[in-house]
């Protein structure tokens, strides 16, 4: 599986059909940092037209812009990530209303990516794994490594690590090699596979 961020790529129409074709399962994302939220929907419809297997959509943004975004994916059975993401903080009073307006909104998958200052935090993170299906609760920073690894061992559809150490998408992902290295040594240990 891959996130493409589109809102960091230049690729041309060709390159996000080449790309969102592919065998491997796609997330396309766009944030907006650098683009409008009328960019970031344009990029998101093509990417939907184009065959990507799930839109990830920033919670904050307008109920319109996220019912048209959901309305056209439904239609091409593309599945809905509803994301939320702090820098900061994790808000550990609020996370149970994050997955809940999610879920409300239409989300397949709730993402909630917050900066984790301590171990209560990650603890929080965690827990949400016994509340709730089909989410991904990752802690960004080093005090986040933890729900990173463990997010998928309870029950998260998916982490995220990048390709390689100098291409980091968020504070505290470890590479594709690091995780993989980590559950084959996880599936030694308990006889897992």
């Amino acid at each position: 599986m891959v996130e493409v961020r589109m809102d960091k790529l230049m690729f041309t129409d060709k390159e996000y059909k080449e790309l969102f074709g592919c065998k491997t399962k796609t997330i396309a994302t766009c944030r907006p940092d650098n683009l409008s939220a009328e960019e970031c929907k344009a990029l998101l419809e093509n990417a939907i037209r184009y065959g990507a297997d799930y839109i990830d959509i920033e919670i904050e943004n307008s109920s319109e812009y996220k019912k048209q975004l959901i309305a056209l994916a439904k239609k091409s059975n593309t599945q809905i990530i509803i994301s939320y993401h702090n820098y900061i903080d994790t808000p550990t009073d609020i996370l149970d209303n994050i997955v809940s307006d999610g879920f409300n909104n239409g989300a397949d998958i709730v993402k909630i990516a917050t900066k984790v200052n301590n171990a209560k935090q990650s603890a929080s993170l965690l827990n949400m794994y016994s509340k709730y299906d089909n989410i991904v609760a990752i802690g960004m920073g080093s005090k986040g490594v933890i729900t990173r690894i463990s997010s998928p061992l309870l029950g998260a559809p998916f982490t995220f690590a990048s390709v390689d150490n100098n291409l980091k998408s968020a504070p505290g992902q470890l590479s594709h090699k690091a995780m993989r290295d980590i559950y084959t040594i996880i599936n030694n240990e308990t006889g897992d596979e």
